[in-house]
């Protein structure tokens, strides 16, 4: 879920063209890291790496993540975070899903993780995580084809 159509105004503000930027999306089943160039527009993508996490098995029936999954998702954290060496913390931004959303002990995976990213984290709620999708989706069909047509985005993961 990681959305460009509306980086340049609402996620990273005004950026010198010099600058990278990254989104960090950490969600239930999987964590994703991309990196633009910021220089041109559109953006460049200059990197862009995922790994399969399964952060959501981990939650137990009392919506309690256990040690497991909160170890191998800071596993993957440690090796996005290499990724990140080239780009300002200020040109971060890192999002969190449902798991984090719902877990009781998400300080416990969230508070480590923000100490390998640099930066904080935002766990979205379902409302702000449903309005980034649609964002994404409709800013990327705008742009490539029919930008006045009525356009309906189902999130099916």
């Amino acid at each position: 879920m990681i959305v460009w159509y509306t980086a340049k105004s609402t996620i990273f503000g005004c950026l010198k063209l010099t600058d990278l930027a990254a989104a960090i999306d950490l969600g239930s089943n999987s964590f994703h890291v991309t990196i633009v160039d910021v220089s041109e527009d559109p953006y460049r993508i200059t990197t862009r790496v995922g790994e399969k996490v399964q952060l959501a098995a981990g939650l137990d029936q009392y919506s309690v993540l256990s040690q497991e999954a909160i170890d191998r998702g800071l596993k993957c954290v440690r090796r996005l975070a290499i990724k990140l060496a080239n780009v300002p913390p200020k040109h971060r931004y890192v999002v969190a899903t449902n798991t984090l959303r719902v877990a009781h002990n998400r300080d416990d995976f969230v508070t480590k993780a923000q100490a390998i990213l640099g930066v904080p984290i935002n766990v979205l709620s379902g409302d702000e995580e449903a309005s980034l999708i649609f964002a994404g989706v409709v800013g990327d069909v705008a742009a490539k084809t029919r930008p006045q047509c009525t356009k309906l985005v189902i999130d099916i993961g």
